[in-house]
């Protein structure tokens, strides 16, 4: 009789005798490992809704990146309700470089044209739009890593989609890649 890697689960072959200590022994481990798996999930979630309360933050939406070449992150965002709008991206790349750059578009692509981040981004990125009042308000933003918008601009040209450009021969966005986006009134 063999067992598996991970949680030594009863393997039999053709020749083993089935023992009914050894099922329910492996039912035990099982429901004590999905218990434990969903103990921690329940667990980051009250942590993470203790933390959205706590900073006052509500969440706004979270978007699927689309795969291939570049990625495209469609949201819908009343900005006339928010003082404040973190955006949390988490990007999947494949091939050897992991870098980046984000620009904020609009699907009409009118001739505002589109809102372009300064610098090279890698990693999980972060970052922080203040909409205040007018669309005609000049846009403040700022990363959390430190870059800063490249161009003033006005958040009405925020427009309705975020695309990630990677960096680099043959790099693609995978599946998995995530956009959330939480707002403070």
């Amino acid at each position: 009789m063999n067992k598996t890697a991970n949680f030594q689960l009863t393997q039999w072959e053709k020749t083993d005798r089935i023992m009914m200590e050894d099922f329910n022994r492996d039912n035990a481990a099982i429901d004590a490992a999905l218990k434990s798996n969903a103990d921690k999930a329940a667990a980051a979630l009250a942590a993470a809704t203790a933390l959205e309360q706590k900073l006052g933050l509500q969440h706004i939406q979270t978007v699927n990146g689309t795969t291939g070449d570049c990625s495209i992150f469609t949201y819908s965002i009343d900005w006339d309700q928010w003082t404040e709008v973190l955006f949390f991206l988490t990007p999947k790349l494949s091939g050897s470089n992991h870098t980046y750059q984000l620009s904020f578009e609009n699907r009409a692509m009118t001739s505002d044209g589109s809102v372009y981040f300064s610098g090279t981004l890698g990693g999980d990125s972060s970052f922080v739009v203040y909409p205040f009042s007018s669309k005609n308000t000049s846009l403040k933003g700022q990363f959390f890593g430190g870059n800063t918008f490249s161009n003033p601009c006005t958040y009405q040209k925020l427009g309705d989609r975020l695309v990630l450009s990677p960096n680099g021969a043959n790099v693609t966005v995978e599946s998995g890649t995530t956009l959330t986006i939480y707002g403070r009134k």
